[in-house]
């Protein structure tokens, strides 16, 4: 259920300028804190470590969760925080992208892509196919038109992100598999996010 954010970004900068920017700010603001404790307290439940235990200091210590609070309060608050504050997390957050995508190659078996389970595909399918058809269904339903109808579709499109496979690891899920769907994920989008956007985003 997580999307690649670092990608959406880029591409909708790129396709739909400062109004798309806009809107897909709007959107990580609330859906960003949703699908970070959603996937926590799916974690909590299923994984082998968590006994299935639901504790709330669990979401309040996960760096997921208290970082969308904090980014939430800051932009609610609307103090600015200083220049070199600024910068530092400008380059951690760089640096954040690339350290992500090393975990997940250290993890990554190429013999796992080889021969995909079930779960691989399955997730794959849903995420890259069935996700921005629901997207631009609900959008038009909505009356979501022209270019703010393609960015939906567009962040619909997405692969999910590098951080699954981290939150994965962290809480004893399977990061092994998480490390595939990850990466047949980014590789495949190559291919899919042009076609979806083709097929469901407005010429």
């Amino acid at each position: 259920i997580r999307w690649n954010t670092f990608m959406a970004f880029g591409l909708v900068e790129r396709l739909y300028g400062a109004r798309g920017m806009a809107l897909i700010a709007i959107a990580l603001a609330g859906i960003i804190p949703i699908i970070n404790v959603a996937s926590v307290m799916v974690l909590r439940a299923y994984c082998d470590t968590a006994g299935g235990r639901f504790n709330p200091l669990t979401l309040l210590k996960n760096p997921f969760i208290w970082s969308s609070a904090v980014g939430l309060m800051l932009n609610f608050s609307g103090l600015a925080l200083p220049g070199p504050v600024l910068s530092a997390v400008d380059i951690t957050g760089k640096a954040a992208l690339a350290g992500a995508l090393l975990l997940v190659g250290s993890g990554l078996r190429l013999a796992d892509l080889g021969k995909p389970d079930a779960a691989l595909v399955l997730s794959s399918l849903v995420k890259l196919f069935m996700l921005p058809l629901v997207a631009v269904c609900f959008g038009m339903a909505l009356g979501i038109t022209g270019n703010d109808l393609g960015v939906l579709v567009l962040c619909g499109a997405v692969p999910t992100a590098s951080g699954a496979y981290i939150l994965s690891r962290q809480m004893g899920g399977d990061a092994r598999l998480m490390a595939a769907i990850t990466t047949a994920q980014t590789l495949a989008s190559a291919l899919t996010l042009p076609l979806m956007l083709v097929l469901l985003a407005p010429k």
